[in-house]
């Protein structure tokens, strides 16, 4: 499955912040009590990280994601974007 760039900002945060386990928890009961926290800001930086790397070394040549046309430094470009924004 091809993510947006919105989706894959969500799903790195979520992965530095909890793993893999929500703890069953309702997405927006999940959501709202991670916005804010120390852990929560830690995550963020946690997935900036991972995707100023990716960038530093994404082929400039290289279409991927459906039918954006985006290459893989454009996509993970706008995923940084986006973690900046939650």
């Amino acid at each position: 499955m091809n993510l947006t760039p919105k989706q894959k900002a969500r799903e790195l945060v979520e992965t530095f912040y909890i793993g893999h386990s929500k703890d069953n928890l309702p997405l927006t009961l999940f959501w709202n009590q991670a916005k804010g926290s120390c852990r929560w800001k830690s995550a963020k930086e946690c997935a900036l990280i991972c995707v100023n790397e990716v960038i530093k070394i994404a082929p400039l040549d290289k279409s991927i994601f459906g039918t954006q046309y985006l290459t893989i430094k454009e996509y993970y470009e706008r995923v940084k974007i986006e973690i900046e924004m939650l």
